[in-house]
């Protein structure tokens, strides 16, 4: 619920009294949350090696609010794995961080981040379609040649 759904601590506990009648405090539930990452910290070491052994890597990053304070998601996913970072910055940092010596293609929406890791570069088609939409409508609102 806090990370999927997004939801507060506070909303969590809410959420936990109306449905199962449970009365946790809200330093109980981050409480849980601590200890289950403690508990899965080897399985994202393992998906972490995983990933930085992978021929290609899907990367993309998007801005969200933690405490009203603004952090950024990205992801990492190969055919079988899929590595969530949340992280204070947008730059290159946390992809040499996250990647560290990989070698292989990352497919990407062309973000400076990625270039400056490697030129093993693939464009997300689904940016690349978008960006020849946006020249295509473009040259019909200038007229014919």
């Amino acid at each position: 619920m806090k990370y999927k759904g997004r939801l507060p601590h506070r909303k969590i506990k809410e959420f936990l009294k109306g449905i199962y009648g449970l009365d946790l405090s809200t330093a109980t539930i981050f409480d849980f949350t601590r200890r289950v990452s403690e508990r899965l910290r080897g399985e994202y070491e393992r998906i972490l090696e995983r990933i930085r052994k992978a021929n290609i890597v899907y990367c993309d990053e998007t801005s969200i609010k933690v405490n009203g304070k603004k952090y950024w998601i990205w992801i990492f996913v190969t055919k079988l794995e899929t590595l969530v970072v949340i992280a204070k910055s947008r730059g290159e940092k946390v992809v040499r961080e996250t990647l560290k010596d990989f070698k292989g293609i990352i497919v990407c929406d062309g973000w400076k981040a990625y270039r400056k890791f490697t030129d093993k570069i693939q464009r997300c088609w689904a940016h690349l379609l978008r960006e020849v939409d946006d020249l295509a409508e473009e040259g019909e609102k200038s007229g014919p040649g």
